[in-house]
């Protein structure tokens, strides 16, 4: 049976519950779930459980796991599937799934395009420190929506080199343009147009290699605009929109439950948002 991994904390909660939704009723065959935890609460965890996924608490296997998404790098290296596929929780799946595991299975990878290019995310250090070629640009995958065959000796290579970057500090930092975002690690400025993380780490790890990779557009499979083409849907925004395809007492109970969490964080990130511009 296909597993989907996705990630989420109870800011995502209702996210990470439509994305599961949306791709149960799209999909012909039975799916597993595996939610990676980064800040869910008992009742969180108790709706995921009765809707049989299973969940697992990412430890804090280093000081600084938290920012700059340093974690997704742990979730690639122990996850224990062979074909691993992870979906932000901020997607809608809107075709069936086993779609993409056949890809993977395939061509041994899933990867979307981002809209960019090694050159604009990558810091000139990083360059020299992966022995990456300055003169050949490569357009740049997403480290959201992806998958790969862990049997694949390549991408296992590629993924544990990105999780030792990650426990140097390689994910953490922000381009000159974006050095005000909240985080713990604001104070280091990487040196190129927009450093983008976890994301430049393992687009550095795979370009250091051989590897010659397909990538798929996002325009499909990481749409910002819903078509009758558009495989997953990255609207990120808060949806209900698969809820209710199928109604019960519960499914009732865990909506309630979503729009007081939903309004709560709403309600928190415009407070915070005034007292900021307070205290400024």
């Amino acid at each position: 049976m296909n597993i989907l991994n996705t990630t989420s904390s109870g800011y995502f909660f209702s996210r990470t519950l439509n994305l599961i939704f949306s791709t149960i009723f799209n999909t012909k065959k039975p799916i597993k779930f595996v939610v990676w935890d980064i800040g869910l609460n008992k009742v969180e965890r108790f709706l995921l459980k009765y809707y049989d996924v299973t969940i697992i608490k990412v430890p804090e296997f280093c000081e600084f796991w938290r920012d700059c998404y340093t974690w997704k790098t742990y979730i690639y290296k122990k996850s224990k599937e062979r074909f691993f596929l992870h979906l932000d929780s901020g997607n809608t799946v809107l075709c069936d799934i086993d779609v993409i595991f056949e890809r993977i299975k395939e061509k041994g990878y899933f990867f979307v395009d981002q809209g960019q290019l090694l050159s604009q995310i990558t810091p000139a250090d990083y360059y020299e420190y992966y022995g990456l070629n300055k003169i050949q640009d490569h357009s740049v995958f997403a480290a959201g929506n992806i998958g790969f065959d862990k049997n694949n000796k390549g991408f296992l290579k590629i993924i544990d080199t990105s999780y030792d970057s990650a426990l140097k500090g390689m994910c953490l930092g922000y381009s000159y343009g974006e050095r005000n975002r909240v985080m713990k690690s604001n104070f280091i400025i990487r040196d190129c147009e927009v450093f983008r993380h976890d994301q430049t780490v393992l687009n550095c790890c795979l370009r250091a290699t051989d590897v010659d990779i397909d990538i798929l557009p996002y325009s499909i499979y990481s749409a910002v605009r819903r078509t009758d083409d558009v495989k997953i849907l990255n609207q990120r925004k808060i949806s209900y929109e698969f809820f209710f395809k199928k109604v019960n007492v519960f499914i009732i109970i865990t909506f309630l439950y979503c729009i007081f969490n939903d309004s709560f964080f709403y309600l928190k990130i415009m407070f915070d948002k005034i007292v900021k511009k307070i205290l400024n």
